[in-house]
């Protein structure tokens, strides 16, 4: 484990590079993103290539922990597999979109099903992007990105609109 890391008790949280630090709404605070990936492999891909781009990330290896951790401090984004031990993506999932405090958190799949119906059923089920394995790292970045800067859009102008 790096000096930008540490261990917590269910999982690994990733500390910040010092060149980048992405922000959400008004927040100085760099956008947090919950990584739900059972494959160690994939989570500590995932999470070095988000916390290179300046993220603060931190992974859960199931579906169980994964609710846990979003519910101890709600991220700004989920990165979710739809095939996890335990509770499965889908049910981490429509756990996210049925629970009031949750359900406004932006969440990007990233799985294995790759058919066109999966990716139908992702998206209906609520997800906000689909990405499939295998899966260019600089590619999820752009995704999650895009996410994230629709969100401070959206932010922007419910400040100037709303009252």
């Amino acid at each position: 484990m790096t000096r930008r890391e540490h261990r917590g008790r269910r999982g690994v949280v990733h500390g910040l590079p010092a060149r980048a630090t992405p922000v959400t709404g008004g927040s100085e605070l760099p956008a947090r993103i919950l990584v739900i990936e059972d494959d160690p492999g994939i989570a500590a891909l995932v999470a070095y290539q988000l916390t290179r781009a300046g993220y603060r990330v931190e992974t859960a290896g199931g579906g169980d922990g994964g609710l846990e951790s979003l519910h101890r401090e709600i991220p700004d984004l989920v990165v979710l597999d739809r095939m996890l031990p335990g509770l499965s993506g889908d049910q981490v999932l429509t756990a996210i979109r049925e629970d009031p405090a949750t359900r406004c958190i932006p969440v990007l799949v990233l799985t294995a099903k790759r058919e066109q119906a999966d990716r139908i059923e992702g998206l209906e089920m609520g997800a906000d992007d689909y990405l499939t394995k295998p899966f260019s790292p600089r590619e999820l970045v752009l995704r999650v990105e895009a996410i994230l800067r629709r969100i401070r859009g959206f932010a922007g102008l419910a400040g100037h609109h709303g009252g």
